[in-house]
């Protein structure tokens, strides 16, 4: 995401692991030090600094376990973002789940989609069912 995005991320992000202390995360942003050996089970950063922590060895890519492109459409606007957020795909283990969200499905972002996750499973919404209402966030700790 943008910086502006990860940063809002990360607010949602903090008030859910309110409930779940032995979480911890960690932001991969412009002007953030590079950790040496980040032990956050969650990074939320942009495209490019999350590359730079890679090539600096702030964390291991092989154990990420989960990928999130939240704003796919920007992601594939910006060239720059577009071509990082390849380069970090390429750097995960096949096991891992990726998860693009994007408020719009153009035929470019559905492109970009492939390119990063094949047989995908692509779920959407009408403009009707986008409604907050319709929406219910909860958290179920696993042990």
């Amino acid at each position: 995401p943008t910086l502006e995005l990860a940063g809002q991320i990360g607010d949602v992000c903090k008030k859910m692991l309110h409930h779940c202390p032995r979480i911890s995360v960690t932001f991969a942003t412009r002007g953030q030090q590079v950790p040496r050996g980040a032990t956050e089970q969650i990074i939320i950063g942009t495209p490019g600094t999350v590359n730079d922590w890679i090539r600096k060895k702030a964390f291991d890519p092989k154990k990420i376990t989960v990928f999130v492109l939240d704003e796919a459409d920007v992601m594939i606007s910006q060239q720059g973002h577009q071509d990082q957020s390849v380069r970090i795909q390429k750097m995960l283990p096949a096991k891992t789940q990726v998860m693009l969200f994007s408020a719009t499905y153009d035929q470019p972002v559905m492109e970009f989609a492939n390119r990063i996750v094949h047989d995908a499973v692509c779920i959407t919404l009408k403009r009707q069912e986008e409604s907050l209402d319709n929406i219910k966030q909860l958290y179920v700790e696993v042990m």
